[in-house]
């Protein structure tokens, strides 16, 4: 449920910032969302968000994308979750045992959840950078351009921090509320950007 809210106000907030419109039927979602996400808000979400964020005619792709945009996203969802990853390890977490990620064949479910709250870095820097662009290649220096996300500062409920601390932070809290569960306690929040705050 965190985890999804955080992606919708992700979205909300990357909306905002470009001056566009939907930002609060995207925030008014987020405060829909039910454990598990079983009314679907993610996906009604996502809907919403890349018909607005995109130009007319986009298609999110995942496997196998050839357009300029798709790549972009895709080679800044790869370095985000590596990001995730290396963070996860470090926790002594297992990748494999994701939250709302189940595929077997994937030893990164759990980085694939974690990642959800982050994506809107990569898609705010790829529709700031890259939409009004009509070249097709994506060469080294348009790659060093995006990952500049890494260098970005956020604002996390205990202070501004640079993003590889801000995913540490989320993975602790992570820990923190298995831990709870674990000893039969009350689980504290998964700490999460402060996507109203953004970007400083």
């Amino acid at each position: 449920q965190s985890l999804v809210q955080g992606r919708l106000r992700g979205e909300a907030a990357v909306l905002r910032n470009l001056g566009k419109k939907g930002a609060l039927f995207l925030e008014r979602l987020a405060n829909q969302v039910q454990p598990g996400d079983k009314s679907q808000c993610e996906s009604q979400g996502a809907r919403h968000y890349w018909k607005i964020l995109m130009p007319d005619g986009f298609k999110r792709s995942k496997q196998g994308a050839t357009d300029a945009l798709n790549v972009r996203l895709n080679f800044g969802y790869a370095v985000l979750r590596s990001l995730i990853a290396r963070s996860l390890a470090c926790a002594g977490l297992n990748g494999c045992l994701g939250v709302g990620h189940y595929n077997q064949q994937n030893p990164l479910n759990l980085a694939d959840d974690l990642i959800e709250p982050y994506r809107f870095l990569v898609e705010w820097r790829v529709a700031l950078k890259f939409v009004q662009r009509e070249q097709q290649t994506f060469n080294a220096e348009d790659r060093k351009d995006l990952v500049k996300f890494i260098s970005d500062v956020i604002p996390m409920p205990q202070g501004e921090c640079r993003l590889p601390s801000a995913i540490e932070t989320t993975v602790d809290s992570l820990v923190q509320v298995l831990d709870a569960v674990h000893a039969n306690r009350i689980p504290g929040p998964i700490l999460l950007p402060e996507y109203q705050r953004w970007p400083l």
